[in-house]
């Protein structure tokens, strides 16, 4: 997302925007990153386009990922509700090919909103790799961000960067799963169950930001002028250091362009 919003205001689209042309991204993990928000136009519908519906990023591509999962058609779902809770969207879903001339979103997903975009009737089952030390592992972010660690880019799992397994082994000894180093199925079931009562999302632009001041339960929001704080208001459940927490620096508040 961030990438994206890098090749948009350095002018990807021929010319460059203010912000990323999106409203709301979603991803294959059922989470929902915020763009402009909602009341904002868009800019990645297309000139002249851009007035009359929102724009949702669904992460799925032409290689590698390329058929979306339930919770990637779940995060859709999940971001229209949102725009129409909170930005008075309408009843309508488009694929972006229905005005302009695009292959996007793809056979697959385009097919989906064909047939009336319905919510999937079961969430995706876990499918999330064991991990030991000296594995390599996209997921190895997620376990660095949800524990913590000061290192959260670093897709290693290495006994050599012992803040890393320090946290591993005190969250196994919290819940009862051991004290050894070996990521489990069970380390991300609990994981999971303590990231759902949270609606986890990432804020990429100031305006994402004014958005969801206004309509984020159970989170405290504050902004300083340069990062925005995401934490949740409660007790941590999961006793970690940085758990739902989200640091970014957004992007002035854009103007809307074609």
């Amino acid at each position: 997302m961030l990438q994206i919003q890098r090749m948009h205001m350095a002018g990807g689209r021929e010319q460059p925007y203010s912000d990323i042309g999106y409203n709301l991204g979603s991803c294959p993990h059922r989470r929902i990153l915020i763009g402009r928000g909602a009341g904002i136009l868009p800019a990645a519908n297309g000139a002249g386009l851009n007035s009359g519906h929102y724009a949702v990023l669904a992460f799925v591509g032409f290689s590698d990922f390329t058929v979306p999962n339930d919770d990637l058609l779940h995060a859709v779902l999940d971001a229209v509700d949102y725009l129409r809770e909170h930005g008075g969207a309408g009843r309508e879903i488009r694929g972006h090919r229905d005005d302009y001339a695009t292959s996007c979103p793809g056979h697959h997903h385009y097919g989906w909103i064909r047939r009336g975009a319905p919510r999937p009737t079961a969430a995706s089952p876990l499918r999330l790799p064991e991990l030991r030390p000296g594995d390599r592992s996209e997921h190895v972010v997620t376990i660095r961000r949800a524990l913590g660690t000061a290192d959260q880019t670093s897709s290693l799992y290495t006994p050599e960067d012992p803040d890393l397994m320090a946290l591993v082994v005190a969250f196994k000894t919290r819940h009862k799963l051991g004290a050894d180093l070996v990521w489990t199925s069970a380390c991300w079931k609990i994981l999971d169950h303590l990231e759902k009562p949270e609606r986890k999302i990432t804020l990429y632009s100031r305006s994402g930001v004014d958005s969801l001041v206004k309509s984020l339960k159970g989170f405290e929001l504050t902004f300083d002028g340069t990062t925005a704080t995401c934490k949740h208001n409660g007790a941590n459940a999961a006793g970690l250091p940085r758990y739902a927490c989200t640091e970014v620096t957004p992007s002035p508040t854009p103007t809307p362009t074609s």
